[in-house]
């Protein structure tokens, strides 16, 4: 029998999950990795807009989050160099330290191209092929973008890049865009709340909103939900249930924590349509993200131009996208004055919220870092200011 795991509340659905797998999942050494796993899993989020994830001893980078969905995989690329600047630790995943086998972007925007394989036949975008079926026939159910391809997922092809995720189905129903996820794979720190619930829902938006529409539901199918015993995410498994006073063992008997989900009113939400959507994104890698690289962006007031120009994007959600990434870039420089006026453009929100607690151990001390979010209400500014998970 399948397992639902459903509601508004991810956070609650990534604890319910987690307690799940610790107490009922089965163990399977798939590579000689021992795992828990529990098989086959619906997820579905009713409310695709909370993309982010609060739990006590899990930070996720949501700076790295925003820089690979909303531009590095709806800009269909598949470099490496340019998400090493948001997580160093991608390049792990490639093969060759330049490209990806097999990158969400590319897939979804260059089928049949690959980079990495030195490849190129017909590229074709299957989310403009989305886009078209879905204006042409709002009832239709051929509305699908494939990522799996056996040209380069095949057993001979040696890589450490095989897609966890198989399809997208789209549909129109009730005068809502509902996405469906098939996945043949899922550890749930890294994969299903780490990465995917914000790539796909936010590929989810930018459809909803190329097309005029409202978000309905995502759901997110795996033939394999699990967390590992030993490598990768064992830690996260141990930190999350540490931070609510609980180890993998104490788990039989107790009732699943409570988890908080925050929301700001009036949180920023995409309404850019096709065009206008894509001519931001070009505006972005031509005109905005090179200058992220230039070291005198970050003196003499250089830094005003970058601020000038992100606040002349018009789409709510991009502009705050780029606030964000190019906040971090100045962390990741040095330049914490920067950094500071970045965040501080950034509207009040779940994504601020965010960012704020992940950047807090390194900047606790700094008043113009704390006069971010002076006059937050108390929760959110006790979440930021946890020292203990």
């Amino acid at each position: 029998m399948a397992e639902i795991f459903t509601g508004n509340n991810p956070s609650q659905m990534y604890m319910d999950a987690l307690f799940t797998l610790c107490l009922e999942g089965d163990v399977v050494k798939p590579r000689g990795k021992a795992v828990k796993e529990i098989r086959p899993v619906i997820l579905e989020f009713t409310e695709p807009t909370n993309r982010l994830t609060f739990l006590l001893g899990r930070v996720v980078n949501p700076f790295f989050q925003l820089a690979e969905s909303t531009a590095w995989i709806m800009g269909g690329r598949s470099d490496v160099a340019w998400l090493l600047d948001y997580n160093a630790s991608m390049e792990q995943f490639s093969d060759d330290g330049v490209y990806f086998n097999a990158p969400y972007g590319e897939r979804l925007r260059h089928w049949n191209k690959s980079d990495a394989n030195g490849f190129i036949m017909n590229p074709f975008d299957q989310l403009y092929d989305v886009y078209e079926k879905l204006k042409a026939d709002p009832d239709t159910r051929q509305a699908v973008a494939v990522i799996y391809n056996p040209i380069f997922d095949h057993a001979r092809n040696e890589t450490k890049d095989r897609p966890c995720n198989l399809l997208l189905t789209f549909k129109i129903r009730k005068g809502k865009l509902d996405l469906t996820v098939m996945n043949r794979s899922n550890d749930l720190h890294w994969g299903t709340f780490g990465a995917n619930l914000c790539q796909f829902s936010t590929i989810q938006e930018s459809m909803a909103s190329w097309l005029g529409l409202p978000m309905g539901t995502y759901n997110q199918i795996t033939d394999s939900l699990h967390i590992y015993l030993e490598d990768y995410g064992a830690k996260e498994t141990d930190k999350v249930l540490g931070a609510y006073g609980l180890t993998s063992n104490t788990l039989v008997g107790r009732d699943v924590p409570q988890v908080q989900q925050f929301t700001f009113m009036g949180e920023p939400r995409m309404s850019s349509n096709f065009d206008e959507f894509h001519d931001i994104l070009e505006y972005f890698f031509d005109e905005i993200d090179p200058l992220f690289n230039l070291p005198g962006t970050y003196v003499n007031g250089n830094w005003y131009d970058v601020l000038d120009r992100i606040h002349g994007i018009e789409d709510d959600y991009l502009r705050m996208s780029f606030f964000a990434m190019f906040a971090y870039r100045a962390h990741k420089r040095g330049s914490w004055n920067v950094m500071v006026e970045a965040l501080g453009c950034m509207p009040a929100s779940s994504w601020k919220l965010s960012c704020l607690r992940f950047l807090y151990p390194k900047y606790k001390d700094l008043l113009d870092f704390q006069a971010v979010y002076e006059g937050w209400d108390y929760d959110k500014v006790l979440y930021i200011e946890r020292t203990n998970g």
